[in-house]
């Protein structure tokens, strides 16, 4: 093969072809994500106005803030969010983010400190800008990651480029907010556990291993899914890949352990002198102090269960993609249909992998234990990130889907072999699609009227499965590179037709 496509671990041209492409789609992301944080207005990203003033405070007093009765002020924010945060209108009262762990709002403040006689706008601006350089990185460490567990360019640069693509990525990574980070320091946990065996659980890559981990905890509760999955590694270590005695698995997790409580242990030991030795993470503090935010079981007791679950997939579904705003500005309905086609045939492709896997990862058609435990990382990562999300959710609404990007690197990588899969043997993906158009056309039929843009969306998608079939093996893997190009158009079109209606 050539181009991006060949993992030719051998040749001194892969890693310039690799860093080349590599640099090219975090060039497009950088350029949309700056262009994002300079064009959105202001506070028009979820939580916005609370990440700043938690980093405001930071930079102002030097020390970290407590959350307290009156931080979420429910109905003044609700005129905030209906008035477009008109300029006339503060923000200051909105606080209810200051029991966060305290890592991105340090990196923040250094950022305000710099000019603090700055307007707000461009104070703002910079928290902005730092968000999207950590995101920048959380895109090269998710391709690392998947060139690292598969031993390909082509699977690593298709999946950077339809994380990076992403529309809600973007735009949540050009705000104010620790979300970005999440993402950065998830990924190095995961470069950790996928190292070499013989460098996985050495002493010194324990304490790392302890040091990222602790950073989790100080980033963001979504990151804490690092904890059981780094647990899980090394039980895999020892039950299955029988690599570590259990005396040498409990020696290298005293080590993690260690480190962890050293450079998490002073901020939790802080949280319980404040909110109580009950609660180290001040959740219960924060439970208390948002009264009037939507719960769980008041939407159930008026919607019911299946109005409730269909909101939860449909609105996660679609604020995964793109929903702007305090998730008020949402991506045209087509564009919507268009995106369930493409994770349709990815998933597919996937299931079609998984029962009867193509040689196209390695010669051999056995995956190599580097690489099952690679996909028992990558399922694992993402399954934990989903059972938070849920978590979360039982308690408050909110179907928000970049409560998912914690687990962005396993849902790309997933997608972009799903993709590949799909255009090697396209078969399943086209009796999937062709299911779909038969649906639609039955009950298009039944109602009156027909779905026409819906149908001819499946007809492309079985049109460009067949056509992709056709072409040299070389050039397959272009499926979730294109898929990646139209993503980013997608942001590029909200960028300049969505994002000005947020206004005031």
């Amino acid at each position: 093969m050539s181009g991006p496509a060949r993992g030719g671990a051998g040749s001194r041209r892969a890693p310039l072809a690799f860093g080349g492409w590599l640099a090219v789609i975090v060039g497009v992301y950088l350029l949309l994500g700056c262009l994002y944080a300079v064009r959105t207005p202001l506070w028009q990203a979820p939580d916005e106005p609370a990440h700043y003033n938690y980093a405001a405070y930071l930079a102002r007093e030097g020390r970290l803030p407590e959350l307290q009765a009156g931080d979420y002020p429910a109905a003044y924010l609700e005129e905030l969010k209906a008035r477009r945060f008109s300029p006339e209108l503060s923000i200051a009262s909105v606080r209810y983010e200051a029991h966060q762990p305290p890592a991105y709002y340090v990196l923040a403040a250094g950022l305000l400190r710099l000019a603090p006689e700055a307007p707000v706008s461009e104070q703002l601006l910079w928290m902005r800008l730092l968000s999207v350089a950590l995101g920048a990185v959380a895109v090269v460490l998710l391709a690392l990651l998947a060139r690292r567990l598969f031993g390909s360019r082509g699977l690593a640069l298709g999946a950077a480029a339809l994380a990076a693509g992403n529309p809600m990525y973007v735009a949540i990574t050009a705000s104010a907010n620790n979300d970005a980070l999440v993402v950065v320091v998830l990924g190095l946990v995961a470069l950790r556990l996928s190292a070499p065996p013989r460098r996985r659980w050495t002493p010194r890559a324990s304490v790392l291993l302890g040091v990222l981990l602790g950073l989790c905890v100080l980033t963001k509760l979504q990151a804490y899914v690092a904890l059981p999955l780094a647990a899980a590694a090394l039980l895999w270590d020892v039950l299955v890949a029988h690599e570590l005695s259990w005396r040498q698995a409990l020696r290298s997790g005293a080590w993690v352990v260690m480190a962890a409580a050293i450079v998490a242990g002073p901020w939790l030991v802080r949280n319980m002198l404040v909110y109580g030795w009950r609660d180290p993470l001040g959740l219960a503090r924060h439970s208390a102090v948002v009264v009037g935010q939507l719960r769980t079981a008041t939407l159930l007791a008026e919607s019911g269960l299946g109005a409730y679950l269909g909101q939860l997939l449909r609105t996660t579904f679609q604020s995964y993609w793109g929903q702007f705003g305090w998730m008020a500005a949402p991506l045209p309905e087509r564009a919507y249909l268009a995106l369930g086609l493409l994770v349709l045939i990815g998933a597919v492709g996937l299931l079609t992998a998984a029962l009867w896997r193509p040689g196209w990862l390695r010669r051999k058609r056995r995956l190599s234990a580097q690489a099952r435990r690679g996909v028992a990382l990558l399922v694992c990562w993402a399954l934990l990130t989903l059972a938070s999300f849920l978590w979360y959710n039982l308690q408050f609404v909110q179907f928000q889907g970049r409560y998912l990007f914690p687990a962005l690197a396993p849902l790309s990588i997933g997608l972009a072999y799903g993709l590949i899969a799909a255009v090697q043997r396209p078969w399943p993906a086209l009796v999937a699609v062709g299911a779909v158009g038969g649906a639609l056309l039955t009950v298009g039929l039944l109602r009156g009227d027909l779905p026409l843009f819906s149908l001819a969306l499946c007809v492309a998608a079985a049109c460009g499965l067949l056509a992709a079939r056709r072409l040299p093996a070389r050039w397959r893997w272009l499926a979730p590179y294109g898929a990646g190009l139209g993503l980013s158009a997608l942001a590029a079109y909200s960028l300049w037709t969505i994002i000005p209606t947020l206004t005031p």
